[in-house]
């Protein structure tokens, strides 16, 4: 039996954390560009928000890969990300068997690598960036 409430419960989001010092000027999830210009902050330089606090973007997830553009899916969601000098790419999984659709889960973006973790701090999936000049 499925109650009413459970079928309205909001998805949860990938909180997305730009861990370099420079701003990333474009993140793409999926084929569609999120965030505003620049996309992520560069982390900050103190005093207020502490040194080395990481710039962040909130990006929706979503069940199918049809709904994708601009939001995480589960399943292999392709992201491209810009700073002024290079291009990176990474395919960050998403397994929604063992991640629920309604749970928040956070991506810390290197700029070499990435990190996935769950909202107690277990990671789920790291991988290197593939870089690129511009």
């Amino acid at each position: 039996m499925t109650t009413p409430g459970a079928l309205q419960t909001p998805a949860g989001s990938v909180f997305v954390f730009n861990v370099f010092s420079e701003d990333m000027d474009r993140f793409s999830a999926n084929g569609s560009q999120v965030g505003g210009d620049p996309a992520i902050a560069a982390w900050s330089a103190g005093p207020a928000p502490a040194r080395f606090t990481p710039g962040s973007l909130q990006v929706p997830r979503t069940l199918n890969p049809s709904d994708g553009p601009g939001k995480f899916f589960n399943g292999s969601n392709d992201i491209k990300v810009s700073w002024s000098g290079e291009i990176g790419a990474c395919t960050v999984p998403i397994d929604g068997a063992k991640h629920p659709l309604l749970e928040d889960l956070a991506l810390y973006v290197f700029r070499d690598n990435y990190y996935l973790i769950d909202s107690v701090g277990v990671l789920i999936e790291s991988g290197s960036m593939l870089l690129t000049a511009r």
